[in-house]
């Protein structure tokens, strides 16, 4: 049986990434757990797979995200300065997060691990390029989270090429990626598939992939139409 290519499960959600410690009014770190094993099995599949060599990134289960995002958590250590005790800050720690119920949903869904492999991989790509990281680049601010999402996609395409996805199975998966999402007509799909299928072609996939994603993306939309105004 061929393994499938679960690309589009990474435009699911454009906003899965987060740059400091509170998260909303929340801070997000207080409900982490260890991980399963199985996580643990995804997450350094992807990692032995990929060119990353940023500091080290610590995978733990979360029940209260949505679903699953690249973090980094501000580290300060106290110091004197003069006759006070002051908090200097002394970078960032990564993390990886995602919510156990939302992976085994998913997974159920599709029967394949690619699903999680293209989650942990596009997740890996916002670390990858220091998105989670303020200090690592303060250009960082001025960039369109649209830019983000791309290099993340190009980053997950070419670590699932690593792995050796093809595009085999890809309606049924895409076609349950839509409809646990409501991002359909988000304005910057077709964009994002290209960006998968150059980091997939740059990390040496030999399927063509980008007209298999964007015919399934035509079908989903004209689905979508039909039950929509």
């Amino acid at each position: 049986m061929k393994k499938s290519l679960f690309l589009i499960v990474i435009l699911i959600n454009t906003t899965n990434f987060c740059i400091s410690q509170n998260w909303g009014n929340v801070n997000v770190f207080f409900y982490n757990q260890e991980p399963s094993d199985y996580a643990l099995q995804i997450f350094n599949k992807v990692l032995a797979s990929s060119d990353y060599e940023g500091p080290d990134i610590t995978l733990k289960a979360n029940y209260y995200i949505p679903n699953a995002m690249a973090i980094s958590e501000p580290i300060f250590q106290a110091v004197w300065n003069g006759y006070i005790m002051v908090n200097q800050f002394n970078g960032y720690k990564r993390y990886m997060l995602y919510n156990p119920n939302f992976m085994t949903q998913i997974q159920f869904g599709c029967g394949n691990e690619f699903v999680a492999l293209s989650i942990f991989a596009h997740e890996l790509g916002h670390h990858k390029y220091n998105h989670c990281d303020n200090s690592q680049d303060p250009w960082l601010v001025f960039k369109h989270p649209w830019q983000k999402e791309w290099e993340s996609d190009y980053y997950s395409g070419f670590i699932l090429a690593k792995l050796g996805a093809d595009s085999s199975d890809l309606q049924i998966s895409q076609r349950l990626m839509f409809s646990m999402w409501g991002s359909l007509t988000h304005p910057n799909t077709v964009t994002r598939i290209q960006k998968i299928s150059e980091g997939y072609r740059d990390g040496g996939g030999i399927d063509n992939i980008q007209t298999g994603l964007m015919n399934i993306y035509k079908q989903i939309m004209n689905d979508f139409t039909k039950w929509h105004q």
